[in-house]
């Protein structure tokens, strides 16, 4: 493994702190997983999902529990630092600092520390005391005004999008962090915030706005550029996606369909043409494709090399075959449920850690503190007094 033989440890919680130790274990770093010893994660049950947001995001973790409003806590914390390459956290702005635990306090420790700190705004914002869910951030990023229907509700992406990408870019910026300590000896602070990184989703429409003074709207599964290029009916109540982004995918579309007339109606004739009346387009083509089943479409559309998809549910993906295969979904347990977990795709230094059971609460405590050289009799009265 890539990672073998680092050591991260892990003051997080919910998605984007926890998904960047994941991907972290997942190449194989030692993650120590900090917890409060009343509860832990909060994401440890979580409403409506249980425990399938802790299940994913910490697999192949050890779970300690830590009091860090406690003077021995935060000796324990500090010593497990000490021992530390990365510490990853995503509490409030400020919170770790007040605690005697913030970067330039542990910086003097261990310099080779590279602490990555995760939050909605960033260290050097204005905005840091604003409360940062992802949801949140989909909004103020302008996110949502790009999604969903025009005479609709701006609407959140349908999973936890800026969070994700989040943790994407700290792992980025941590094994940069690492190569450079490889040269300089010394660790170094990683700001990582969820508002930039919502931006850089927002990507070329910001541009867009920028250099044509328009305020991009919503156009729900239809697309500016080409047409059709968007989601269609199929029979029994299924979709598809067809993009026909080019002429020739364009007059492939209209044989498969049986509908070369369009081909040759001037409304249609070029894709600005379509483009300008895709609605129309949109209404003609989904009465045809409605009568089809929808895997037959696929097949003879895929036939012809024209970009398309299944809108497949999540319950279709759980079984496909080629995610099974390359150990994107893989099978793990929790408690006493066994199931599928989406996994890292970071798949090239070979096979990961991705089977892993996530830790019980506090499960390898006992077993972390030993390393640190506390005696049996210690680790007892830390228990007893609510240290940990």
């Amino acid at each position: 493994m890539s990672l073998s033989g680092v050591k991260c440890l892990d003051v997080t919680h919910q998605i984007a702190g926890p998904w960047t130790s994941e991907l972290l274990s997942d190449l194989g770093a030692e993650v120590i997983k900090i917890e409060n010893p009343k509860g832990g994660d909060t994401s440890r049950s979580y409403p409506f999902f249980g425990n399938s947001v802790f299940a994913t995001e910490n697999r192949g973790k050890k779970s300690v529990t830590i009091n860090l409003k406690s003077d021995r806590g935060r000796e324990i914390f500090t010593k497990l630092a000490r021992q530390s390459d990365i510490l990853v956290e995503n509490f409030a702005p400020g919170l770790l600092d007040r605690l005697g635990l913030g970067y330039e306090d542990l910086n003097k420790a261990n310099p080779r520390l590279i602490y990555c700190s995760i939050s909605g705004y960033g260290k050097s914002s204005s905005m840091g005391n604003r409360p940062a869910w992802d949801a949140v951030v989909q909004a103020i990023s302008g996110l949502m005004t790009l999604t969903g229907e025009p005479d609709r509700l701006p609407m959140r992406a349908g999973t936890s999008i800026v969070d994700l990408t989040a943790a994407n870019y700290a792992l980025n910026a941590i094994l940069l962090s690492l190569l450079e300590r490889e040269k300089t000896g010394k660790g170094r602070f990683v700001d990582i915030s969820l508002f930039d990184s919502a931006i850089s989703l927002v990507n070329y429409w910001i541009a867009y706005s920028s250099i044509t003074g328009k305020t991009p709207v919503r156009m729900g599964n239809e697309w500016p550029a080409f047409a059709p290029y968007q989601v269609f009916k199929a029979r029994n109540g299924e979709h598809l996606f067809i993009g026909a982004s080019n002429e020739e995918f364009w007059k492939e579309l209209c044989g498969v369909l049986k509908l070369e007339s369009l081909a040759a109606d001037e409304n249609f004739s070029t894709n600005d043409r379509r483009v300008h009346n895709m609605k129309k387009l949109s209404s003609i083509i989904d009465e045809v494709t409605e009568s089809w089943d929808r895997d037959e479409l696929v097949e003879r559309l895929t036939e012809k090399g024209i970009p398309n998809a299944p809108v497949n549910s999540v319950r279709e993906v759980l079984d496909d075959p080629t995610l099974l295969n390359r150990k994107v979904l893989v099978e793990t347990s929790y408690e006493s449920d066994n199931f599928r977990v989406a996994s890292s795709p970071l798949h090239v230094f070979g096979p990961t850690t991705t089977g892993t059971s996530p830790p019980k609460l506090g499960q390898h405590t006992n077993e972390i503190l030993k390393e640190l050289g506390y005696e049996t009799h210690e680790i007892e009265e830390f228990h007893r007094d609510g240290i940990i």
